[in-house]
């Protein structure tokens, strides 16, 4: 533990790169987010309470995205405003949420059961 581990080259590499940096919960306004390598440390200014997950960020089964550890839970879905510029938006959905959003649209983490939450910079 406290170990970031080293990612292979290829597009989840590139995706983890271009998250470094502070992230903030859109539904959370007080809750923040720092991606340092392949971890991830939640801030929550309301509460002063600080919370690291180590190597928590992860390639998922194709290698072309990003999950949420080893089990991913959750997987990273890039917001298609975002695609081809620098990203500023994101969220975090379960598999089963980004497959339905794959086929009937986008729908906000967090609203009529969606789970997940997403991340604007």
């Amino acid at each position: 533990p406290g170990r970031s581990m080293a990612m292979e080259d290829g597009p989840a590499k590139e995706l983890l790169e271009s998250l470094q940096g502070c992230w903030q919960n859109v539904k959370e306004p007080h809750e923040f987010y720092i991606v340092w390598e392949n971890s991830v440390t939640r801030i929550r200014q309301n509460t002063g309470e600080t919370l690291d997950f180590w190597s928590i960020l992860r390639p998922d089964a194709a290698g072309t995205g990003l999950q949420w550890g080893v089990h991913g839970r959750f997987v990273l879905k890039i917001d298609s405003s975002s695609l081809s510029s620098e990203v500023s938006s994101l969220s975090w959905l379960t598999p089963e949420e980004a497959h339905t959003q794959a086929i009937a649209g986008p729908r906000e983490p967090g609203e009529n059961g969606v789970k997940g939450w997403k991340w604007q910079r």
